[in-house]
């Protein structure tokens, strides 16, 4: 389990054409980060027709913890635990696409 990634956007245009995205670009908004971490707001392709990007922030607050005052969230999720747990029943509803570079585990 990741607990770090890095985005490298040297070339935006390439992103754009790898996945598919059409219209506006926030290319301003593009960085490259070694170093993101959860509760980070990054860039997320989302898959609508057509794909867009659009910033989230990087977490996932079960619904159980959404009407909580400070609710501690998950970054990251056992694939093989995704439709089995009560937790995680209502995740796969949606999806999105993160153009990771890599990811690494801080010591």
């Amino acid at each position: 389990m990741c607990g770090r990634f890095t985005i490298e956007f040297s070339d935006p245009d390439k992103y754009k054409n790898r996945f598919n995205i059409e219209g506006l670009f926030p290319k301003d908004k593009m960085r490259t980060s070694y170093n993101i971490r959860p509760s980070t707001n990054i860039p997320v392709v989302v898959t609508h027709s057509p794909n867009s990007v659009e910033p989230m922030k990087w977490g996932f607050v079960p619904a159980y913890q959404e009407k909580m005052d400070k609710p501690f969230g998950l970054i990251n999720i056992r694939s093989d635990k995704l439709t089995k747990g009560w937790i995680h029943k209502d995740v796969i509803s949606t999806r999105c696409i993160i153009g990771a570079s890599g990811f690494y585990e801080p010591k």
